[in-house]
C-alpha cells in the first residue's frame, strides 16, 4: 500500500527556529520545504504592514505552497509562476 505524503506546519513568532526546524524535517523525511512568503514580503517594506497586506500575503503563501506542490509532483515546469495578485 502507497502511503500518502505528509504536511508539516510550522508557526509561532519570528526567530524561534521554524525555519532550521522546517529544513530539518525536509532533511529528515526526505521533504521540501515551502518558502516563507511573509518574510519575503515584509523585508520589502520595511517591516511595516498594515490589515490589508494581510490578505496578500495569505494569497502570496498560498502561491508558494501550489508553485512547490506542483513542481514537487512535476507537474508544473519550473519556470511557470501562477500570479494570485489580482483581484478576485
Amino acid at each position: 500500500m502507497e502511503s500518502r505524503p505528509q504536511i508539516f506546519a510550522c508557526v509561532g513568532p519570528e526567530s524561534t527556529g521554524k525555519t532550521t526546524l522546517c529544513n530539518q524535517l525536509a532533511s529528515r523525511f526526505e521533504g521540501t520545504v515551502v518558502p516563507e512568503f511573509a518574510r519575503q514580503y515584509l523585508t520589502s517594506k520595511g517591516g511595516n504592514y498594515q490589515q490589508k497586506d494581510l490578505i496578500t500575503i495569505a494569497k502570496g503563501q498560498l502561491e508558494c505552497l501550489l508553485r512547490t506542490l506542483l513542481l514537487h509532483l512535476r507537474i508544473l515546469p519550473p519556470i511557470h509562476v501562477y500570479s494570485f495578485k489580482k483581484q478576485l
